[in-house]
């Protein structure tokens, strides 16, 4: 069956016809709406409903190619992690890759993608979220960030669950994050290897979306150990409730923070399994500068989080395993020691436990664990679709790149 093709004109997309194509081969480059897209073709009731806008505009021919980094073909699944040693074992080598990276590079390098829930810390601007390719798609041609309100089975999230079961413990102000205007939500988090392997066996998808907060947001610091809620400004600033409440429009979203707990179930979608977990909850779109996807600065820092991971890798390689004991006793030191403070100190464990966004047993400063993420994320580089930039830049402009 022929396939939509997207052609680019001045004022939006043009519709075309494209011969089938194979199993994995690259598809035409397209814009649509305010949105630059490119890559393989969308649904075609959903470019045909764009495509009316822009029937009779002189149209100019796509580019010829995909953006460096995009592959034409289907990526090699990648190889079985190695069985991890024991601790206090040295690690097994490791194939040829990238050379081990020194310490002090190392260091620097995890502590600038580290995370920290306390009020007199900077919050990221630029966020990542995992998606699925159905949602891509829905993505470019409604371009609404925020597409659900629950998971596809209707379960509650953890942080939703969380907030419905607090009733009046939750402070006036931080209320709207329950309300109607705050039902559609995406989670996402600074660096996208902390997330790509799914959170206890739930997957997100293998699509990567970076979304770009406005300068003046406020984000709410919800603690489920308390409760605890806080407002808080992205260059490090905290507000009063008084001030949120006059600020409440500013309000993007929350920086969830749940406590590690074992023998309650804090949702439907981990049942029993309360491992510690952080997560960045974006629910107010107008407080969103803009998102991107497959732009070639969001797949130079796929690499990039590749090479940093695998160089790590290789930094342990012969070296005794860190000693973290249990992942639940690693779990537990990130969420007492670790995350709440400012800088994080120790040894390497540390530095990588500060970037992460929940302690699992997949989530291991380990040879094994570190490859097996690495790959995960260079699978999902290569699996992108295309590159979308919302809002689209101004004529001549260069986009995120």
């Amino acid at each position: 069956m022929p396939r939509a093709r997207l052609r680019s004109t001045p004022s939006g997309v043009a519709l075309g016809i494209a011969p089938p194509q194979g199993r994995g081969e690259a598809a035409p480059a397209a814009s649509v709406g305010k949105a630059r897209v490119r890559g393989r073709s969308l649904p075609a009731l959903a470019l045909l409903a764009l495509a009316a806008c822009a029937a009779s505009e002189p149209s100019t021919p796509p580019p010829s190619t995909l953006p460096k980094g995009h592959v034409k073909t289907k990526p090699a699944e990648p190889p079985p992690p190695e069985p991890e040693p024991a601790e206090g074992e040295p690690s097994p080598p490791t194939q040829a890759g990238p050379p081990p990276l020194d310490e002090a590079t190392l260091r620097q390098r995890l502590a600038a993608q580290a995370v920290v829930n306390a009020p007199d810390s900077k919050l990221p601007r630029t966020l990542y979220t995992w998606t699925t390719r159905e949602q891509i798609e829905a993505l470019a041609a409604s371009r609404k960030l925020l597409q659900k309100s629950r998971a596809a089975g209707g379960e509650l999230s953890r942080f939703d669950a969380l907030l419905k079961s607090l009733g009046d413990k939750v402070p006036p102000t931080a209320r709207l994050l329950r309300e109607a205007g705050c039902a559609k939500k995406r989670f996402a988090w600074p660096n996208p290897w902390a997330t790509v392997l799914g959170f206890a066996g739930e997957q997100y998808g293998d699509q990567l979306v970076e979304i770009t907060l406005k300068d003046d947001s406020i984000l709410v610091l919800v603690e489920s150990e308390g409760p605890r809620f806080r407002y808080l400004t992205l260059d490090g600033g905290e507000l009063n409730e008084a001030e949120a409440k006059a600020a409440r429009k500013r309000i993007a979203g929350a920086l969830h923070v749940s406590a590690p707990a074992p023998t309650r179930a804090l949702s439907t979608l981990d049942l029993e399994v309360g491992w510690p977990l952080r997560e960045f909850v974006i629910c107010n779109e107008g407080q969103v500068a803009g998102w991107a996807y497959g732009t070639p600065a969001i797949l130079t820092r796929m690499g990039d989080d590749v090479a940093l991971l695998r160089g790590f890798a290789r930094l342990l390689e012969g070296a005794p395993a860190p000693a973290i004991g249990s992942p639940w006793d690693y779990g537990q030191r990130l969420f007492r020691e670790v995350w709440p403070r400012s800088r994080a100190a120790g040894d390497f464990a540390d530095d990588f436990g500060a970037a992460l966004a929940w302690a699992t047993s997949d989530y291991l400063p380990r040879v094994a664990d570190l490859q097996a993420i690495a790959s995960a994320l260079l699978v999902a580089r290569d699996a992108q679709l295309g590159e979308i930039v919302y809002p689209a830049p101004p004529p001549g402009g260069s986009g995120r790149r």
